[in-house]
This record gives C-alpha cells, sequence and structure tokens, in this order.
C-alpha cells in the first residue's frame, strides 16, 4: 500500500476547510453504524470506501486489520481524513481524490462501502446509478458491496413535498475548538423527482470574537424501497442482503433506513 507521504491530495481553500470542519461536527453518523462497518468487512483483505469524508468508518475499519482505500471529492474532508488516520495504520490506508460517480483504480475489492447515506447525496438516479455500476467494476468475484441509505415509504410523494421552502427551525448546539455552533435548519424543494435539499444556517460564536454565519446545503435524492432492487440490476447487483437497522433486523415497512448488502450478479 502507498504510504502517507504518497497521498496526492489537493489543498483546500479556507471555505472548503471551514465547511468540513462544520459538517464533521454536525453529522456524526448513525448509532451502530461503525461497529456494523467493521464486521461487515471483517475478514475482508481490501475495502474500498466511498465517500469516506473525514474518516469516521474509515479508521476504525483500517484498525480493525483491513487494508482500506478512501475515495473522496471534497477536498477539506479528505485533509482532515489525513489527520485522523493514526500512524498505526498509515501504511494499510490510501486516500484518493476522485467522483465516486466516474473512478478507475485498477484493481478489485473484497468490499466496497458506502456508509452514511452516501448514495443518496447524488444528485439524481442516473448519478446513483453511474456509482453502483463503477462499485460493481471494482468488486472481487466474491466480493461484496455495503451500503444504508434512508427508507421513504412508496406512497410518500417525493415529486412534491411541500410548496415552497420552510422557513429555518433551530436543529442543535455543538462546542468545538473554542467556538459555539448554534445550528438552525430547513427543507428546499427543487421540484424534481426525489430531490429534497436541506439547508443549515451556522451561527459561529468565537470566543471573545464576533458572531459569523455560515450557510452550507446537502443535497439528498431519494429512492423509493420498490426501486432498490431494479436499480441494483441495472448496475449489474443484486442484493444479498437487506435490513431495516444495523442490528440487522428485517426491513419491513416501519423501517427508517435500508442496510444493503449486494454482490455482482452471476
Amino acid at each position: 500500500m502507498s504510504q502517507a507521504t504518497d497521498w496526492r491530495l489537493p489543498q483546500p481553500t479556507e471555505a472548503e476547510r471551514e465547511a468540513a470542519w462544520l459538517y464533521r461536527h454536525l453529522h456524526t453518523g448513525n448509532p451502530g453504524d461503525v461497529a456494523f462497518y467493521v464486521e461487515a468487512c471483517r475478514g475482508a483483505g481490501s475495502v474500498l470506501e466511498l465517500g469516506c469524508g473525514a474518516g469516521r468508518v474509515l479508521v476504525p475499519v483500517a484498525e480493525a486489520g483491513a487494508e482500506v482505500v478512501g475515495l473522496e471529492l471534497d477536498a477539506g474532508m479528505l485533509e482532515a481524513c489525513a489527520a485522523a488516520v493514526p500512524g498505526a495504520v498509515r501504511q494499510r490506508v490510501t486516500l484518493v481524490h476522485g467522483d465516486m460517480r466516474d473512478f478507475d483504480l485498477g484493481r478489485e475489492f473484497d468490499r466496497v462501502t458506502v456508509p452514511f447515506n452516501g448514495l443518496f447525496v447524488l444528485e439524481s438516479e442516473a448519478d446513483q446509478l453511474a456509482c453502483l455500476r463503477a462499485a460493481a467494476r471494482h468488486l472481487a468475484p466474491q466480493g461484496r458491496l455495503v451500503f444504508d441509505v434512508y427508507a421513504v415509504e412508496d406512497d410518500v410523494d417525493l415529486d412534491v413535498m411541500g410548496e415552497g421552502d420552510d422557513p429555518f427551525e433551530y436543529l442543535t448546539s455543538f462546542r468545538a475548538d473554542g467556538v459555539r455552533v448554534d445550528v438552525e435548519e430547513r427543507e428546499l424543494v427543487r421540484g424534481e423527482p426525489g430531490r429534497i435539499d436541506m439547508e443549515y444556517r451556522y451561527r459561529l460564536r468565537p470566543r471573545g470574537g464576533a458572531e459569523r454565519v455560515v450557510h452550507q446545503t446537502v443535497r439528498h435524492c431519494f429512492v423509493r424501497p420498490s426501486r432498490l432492487r431494479p436499480l441494483l440490476a441495472e448496475a449489474g447487483l443484486q442484493v444479498v442482503n437487506l435490513w431495516g437497522d444495523f442490528d440487522r433486523e428485517p426491513f419491513g415497512e416501519d423501517s427508517e433506513r435500508m442496510v444493503v448488502v449486494a454482490r455482482r450478479r452471476r
């Protein structure tokens, strides 16, 4: 594996660095997801994580013994991920700046993972299909694709959810690196099938400094549960397991997420 000094990572701008800092302090994952991915990758010699972000899942998977390649498009996130990888596992980790919709690493992996709704932050079902096809091309013959996404009921109208943008509402507060951050959010209706974006307004109050306001938008393009298997089939994949949570409970109509294990179609 490449050493840390071989990671050819782009230099983020200050705005990208701050955006990554805000995102990773607000979006801290779902209960049980890290342990699930560590177990799902146990025994795998090689793991490719798409959308590895700041390394929240990547680092524990590497610490459990796997050789891990993390692919991420956001330069700020990649910088944070590089800083998070402990020296003890750096020889087993490679970070790649790339787009999960279109990449070619020239090798196959025992596991390809897309944690924390990464598939649904792509802008369209066409983008999701491109990502799944790229993942399938990188799967070893007995390899597995593992991902989790939100589950939206089939009878929910994803084409039109609301008649306009919602007002901001208070979400949460956190303090990090001497800065208090109050977070508000609102839903943005894009008028595209399955597309709902969340806009976050961060009020940054540094100790002894003036308040600043930063906006950040996170896209969501949902796929109905009934479309999951056809979409995977179009990508040359088929479902091995479909669970409703990280405890591996069967997926049902009341499940809040889809936790999926798939393989290449034979």
